[in-house]
């Protein structure tokens, strides 16, 4: 029983389905930091109800309009628009600065597909920042427009139409700051720098909506992610380790004959992580 090495091969078998490489890493932390890296960049396949705000419904490009319209019929019925990402999603030393700050996404407004998994590269980019059953259309901007990722803009209107999204990063107490960044090439030069900034939005102040970034470039939410992978494994050992007993029992009232040996791993389904005994098939569900 190593749920360590588990989790190492459940990274190594979902970067070998997008064909993601790691020969280059030699840890197995940094192979579950390349996954944590990967399925940060995707987005999750669920139905969302989708909400517009008021720029994207003052869209009147015909193109645009039937792009988006696609778009917001896969979100509804929970298909799967991962393809309308940067593709930069599987190149691992690409880190989305504008998604590890601010948790916006963005997405290429196009109706035809580039190659077998992306769609075409457009000249208008929608941006959107998702919760577990919600999709918000932000706005749509120019993919050529000078710093378009770093437009705070985009978190002015969030903030006058959904403030409750981004709620929990509004930071309580603050009345003022001492040097505030809104130009747009400031805040894409912090970025870079692997430094998270304070927003003044209206008369409220918010931490980094997507966790902030790291001072090696890399997004904050992977590091605390892959914590939170190897603190499980740990629980989960513990688990294992200190109620073997009535875990054995357990199973063998759910198979209905005596527990004599078992095989414990760690194992990675829709409904989230399992202890799963491979020989009598059962399993217990792990929190992360």
């Amino acid at each position: 029983m190593d749920f360590y090495k588990d989790i190492a091969q459940i990274a190594k078998d979902i970067l070998d389905h997008y064909e993601v490489g790691y020969s280059d890493l030699t840890t197995d932390r940094g192979i579950v930091e390349r996954w944590a890296t990967l399925q940060l960049k995707l987005i999750r396949i669920v139905p969302r109800k989708v909400l517009k705000s008021n720029h994207v419904m003052q869209q009147v490009d015909v193109g645009i309009q039937q792009a988006l319209n696609t778009i917001e019929t896969k979100l509804t019925k929970g298909e799967d628009i991962n393809p309308y990402l940067s593709k930069g999603i599987f190149r691992a030393e690409y880190t989305d600065y504008l998604f590890s700050d601010w948790g916006i996404f963005h997405l290429h407004v196009s109706e035809s597909l580039d190659g077998k998994f992306f769609m075409a590269r457009s000249d208008s980019l929608l941006f959107m920042m998702l919760a577990q059953d919600c999709a918000y259309f932000i706005d749509v901007r120019a993919h050529d427009e000078q710093f378009v990722f770093a437009q705070k803009a985009l978190l002015d209107i969030v903030h006058t139409e959904w403030p409750h999204v981004i709620e929990p990063f509004r930071l309580k107490g603050i009345t003022e700051l001492s040097h505030e960044l809104d130009d747009p090439a400031s805040i894409a030069k912090m970025r870079k720098a692997g430094v998270n900034v304070i927003h003044r939005i209206g008369s409220d102040f918010y931490a980094p909506m997507g966790g902030g970034i790291t001072t090696a470039r890399t997004s904050m939410e992977v590091t605390i992610q892959v914590d939170r992978f190897f603190q499980m494994a740990k629980s989960a050992t513990e688990y294992v380790d200190q109620g073997n007993t009535q875990i054995t029992q357990r199973i063998a009232e759910a198979t209905g004959a005596p527990c004599i040996s078992t095989d414990f791993h760690l194992e990675l389904t829709e409904r989230g992580f399992f202890v799963l005994d491979r020989i009598s098939k059962c399993g217990f569900p792990i929190k992360t």
